[in-house]
């Protein structure tokens, strides 16, 4: 195997592709899923 990955979907590529876009910029942040429903 190439271990090439690949999606099968528009919004998964989509995802991946601003994924490797912050990754360049080095403005990836990563944070808990708690951090996302502190608010509500």
């Amino acid at each position: 195997m190439q271990k090439v990955p690949y999606y099968t979907t528009m919004a998964g590529a989509a995802a991946v592709a601003e994924v490797i876009a912050a990754l360049q910029a080095g403005s990836l942040e990563v944070r808990p899923l708690q951090g996302y429903f502190l608010g509500a």
